[in-house]
C-alpha cells in the first residue's frame, strides 16, 4: 500500500483492498483512507485528492479536522469515524470509544489512547484518539496529539508508526525516539512538523536517534511525497 504526508497530521493511505476482496477474487482497484484530512498550503491541494471510501478523525481541532476538505473528498458511500467531538462537527459521522475494534469495507481499526499533559484539553482520555489500521496485513499506528504514554508498549506488532515530533503540544523528537523503542515499528514516520510546530531539524533529530539506537527505519516525508509500506 502508498502512505502520502498531506502535511502536519494528515495522511492519506491508497490500499490494494477492493471491495471484491472480501469475495476471494482480485482486486482490481484500491481504496483510499483518509486520517485526519486538512490540506493547506503545505500540502497538495485538496482539489486534487481522490474520494474517500474511509475518514478517520483523531479529534475536532484546526489541524486535523477541516469539513471542507471532507466534504470535497466524501461521496454517498464514504464511510467516516472518529472521536465523540469529531462526530459532533461532521454530518454522518460514526463515534469510535477508546478501545473500541471496528471492521469498515475490510479494514480493521482500533481507537488507541493518545492524551499529553502537554495541553489541557488533551489530558482527558478519550478527547483524542490514536488508530491502528490493519490492511493487507499489516498495521499502521497512528499516534495522533499525544505525548509519551504507556499504552504504547500494548500494541502488539507494528509496521508502520505514525508519531508527531514537534514538541509544542505532543512529543518531542527525544520523545517519540523513546516511544519508537517502546513500540518497536519496522518503519517510523514523523508527523508534526514543518507548518504548524516543529521544523525539518525535528524530523532529522528523530531519525538520526532512531537509526543509531534501534532497528527501525525513518522515513522522513515531505508535505505530498508517497511511500510503500
Amino acid at each position: 500500500m502508498q502512505l502520502t504526508w498531506l502535511g502536519h497530521a494528515s495522511f492519506k493511505l491508497k490500499t490494494k483492498l477492493g471491495d471484491s476482496q472480501a469475495r476471494n477474487e482480485v482486486a482490481m482497484e484500491g481504496k483510499f483512507v483518509y486520517i485526519d484530512p486538512v490540506v493547506d498550503k503545505y500540502g497538495e491541494s485538496w482539489r486534487s485528492l481522490e474520494k474517500a471510501d474511509l475518514v478517520l478523525v483523531s479529534h475536532w481541532h484546526a489541524g486535523h479536522g477541516s469539513l471542507e476538505t471532507i466534504n470535497h473528498i466524501r461521496t454517498d458511500s464514504t464511510l467516516i469515524a472518529g472521536s465523540a467531538e469529531a462526530s459532533s462537527e461532521i454530518d454522518g459521522c460514526e463515534t469510535l470509544a477508546m478501545g473500541e475494534e471496528k471492521m469498515f469495507g475490510g479494514i480493521k481499526v482500533t481507537a488507541i489512547p493518545a492524551y499529553t499533559p502537554r495541553r489541557p484539553e488533551h489530558q482527558e482520555r478519550g478527547n483524542v484518539l490514536g488508530f491502528v489500521l490493519e490492511i493487507e496485513g499489516k498495521k499502521i499506528y497512528f499516534a495522533s496529539d499525544t505525548g509519551l504514554i504507556p499504552e504504547m508498549q500494548a500494541l502488539g506488532a507494528i509496521d508502520a508508526a505514525i508519531l508527531p515530533v514537534g514538541g509544542t503540544d505532543t512529543m518531542s523528537a527525544a520523545e517519540a525516539m523513546k516511544a519508537v523503542q517502546l513500540i518497536n515499528p519496522k518503519i517510523a514516520i514523523p508527523a508534526h512538523w514543518g507548518s504548524k510546530e516543529g521544523t525539518i531539524d525535528d524530523a532529522e533529530s528523530f531519525k538520526e536517534m532512531v537509526e543509531t539506537r534501534t532497528k527501525t527505519q525513518v522515513r522522513v516525508l515531505q508535505p505530498g511525497e508517497t511511500t510503500e509500506l
